[in-house]
């Protein structure tokens, strides 16, 4: 899945974040939370259009709400 970031294709992007990426449990987020915050720090022309933060954001926060509930307990 990592492969898909590598391709800067904002369309193939959002389609594997908002089809497939976002349905993962969060303990496999996790493994990709440094492509997700790459494309929010560094995002192409085409990224910011295609709105690739939309989908993004709420899976960094997923990925947070399961740190903290691993902290908690």
């Amino acid at each position: 899945m990592k492969n898909v970031f590598k391709t800067r294709d904002p369309q193939w992007e959002y389609f594997m974040l908002s089809g497939l990426i976002s349905r993962l449990p969060s303990n496999y987020l996790v493994m990709l939370k440094y492509e997700l915050e790459l494309i929010l720090k560094n995002p192409t022309k085409y990224e910011i259009l295609e709105e690739l933060d939309d989908v993004i954001l709420p899976l960094l926060e997923k990925i947070k709400k399961t740190r903290k509930l691993r902290i908690c307990t």
